[in-house]
């Protein structure tokens, strides 16, 4: 497990350093929370259509973001193992701005965490260099 958390982050980074016109970049940040997640999309054709990796800032320190994994399309879905915890696992729906977070202790059965959160997707870096005010999504745990 911890070599796959090391490899995604590897592979986060390394498509975080891409251009802006090859990475597809863009920041997902939650309306109602400090939390933030990086994406960095990549087509790959066939049944998958879109990957995705980046970066969640689920402290909204800009100092230890999880590396996430996942898929795109009109519902972008990703996940990433908290430091020490669960798996988290996002579904966040494009055409109506709304995301659902769902943890996974055993990877077979999820808990919500929150539904029905409001996010704001758009081009570009989230700017973890510099930390954000309120309460991060992980206060709900």
């Amino acid at each position: 497990m911890r070599k796959l958390g090391i490899s995604c982050l590897v592979l986060a980074m390394a498509a975080l350093l891409a251009p802006k016109s090859e990475a597809g970049r863009k920041c997902l940040s939650l309306t109602d929370f400090c939390d933030r997640v990086q994406i960095v999309t990549t087509i790959v054709g066939g049944e998958q259509g879109v990957e995705l990796v980046g970066l969640w800032d689920w402290t909204c320190d800009g100092l230890t973001p999880v590396p996430m994994a996942g898929s795109g399309g009109a519902k972008l879905r990703f996940a990433g193992s908290m430091p020490n915890g669960p798996t988290i696992n996002w579904s966040a729906n494009k055409s109506t701005g709304l995301t659902d977070v769902y943890e996974t202790s055993d990877g077979r059965s999820e808990s919500p965490l929150a539904v029905g959160i409001g996010f704001v997707l758009k081009n570009g870096s989230c700017g973890f260099s510099r930390p954000r005010t309120g309460k991060p999504l992980n206060s709900l745990r």
